[in-house]
């Protein structure tokens, strides 16, 4: 079995499809955490990945690194820990296609993206990985709601569109994304 039919590595195929069938080739990614998923991206795409975790910037010799520390930003009454804001504002590039999300790390939380999406395009699609965890769905739900747009749930992930899925996206999307449920060890599914 590849590490892409696996979803508990960081992109597996349903995300991988997801992906493809929103962009085309040699279109430019964001992604929000960083890992082993980079290198698959990079053989197609052109990457820019935010990655909190000094000991991954670089991991990938063909992605753009963007080191952003945690650090401590306020939302709703709350102080919660998320990426160093000016570390984005000085690296995201103006230009790109998707947004996907993957981090920081769920230990973390990724609550402090819902205070800044004023920082990313709102006219692209965002991939939400990890989406079966219920802090990460609720994310995904109030992105949905606040930039009034679609939002596909697959069982391990999400997709915001700026459009209308067609249905034969949505199809081969969801064909992934089964295939790769159809692989998962009963334990761990059962860990969610």
């Amino acid at each position: 079995m590849s590490d892409l039919t696996k979803s508990h590595f960081p992109i597996d195929l349903g995300v991988l499809t997801a992906v493809r069938q929103l962009i085309p080739e040699n279109s430019t990614i964001v992604e929000l955490g960083s890992g082993n998923g980079t290198n698959l991206l990079t053989k197609q795409y052109k990457v820019y990945s935010v990655e909190d975790n000094e000991n991954w910037v670089g991991y990938c010799d063909d992605s753009n690194y963007i080191h952003a520390p945690i650090k401590t930003v306020e939302y709703d009454g709350s102080k919660i820990p998320w990426y160093d804001i000016e570390a984005l504002q000085n690296g995201l590039p103006r230009d790109y296609d998707l947004l996907l999300i993957d981090g920081p790390s769920g230990k973390i939380g990724r609550s402090g993206l819902l205070r800044n999406l004023h920082l990313f395009r709102k006219d692209v699609p965002f991939v939400i990985d990890d989406t079966l965890r219920k802090h990460e769905c609720q994310i995904a739900r109030e992105m949905a709601f606040l930039l009034n747009r679609p939002l596909y749930v697959f069982w391990n992930f999400s997709i915001i569109s700026p459009t209308v899925l067609e249905k034969e996206q949505i199809a081969r999307i969801q064909k992934a994304a089964l295939q790769v449920l159809d692989s998962e060890d009963i334990p761990y599914l059962s860990s969610y």
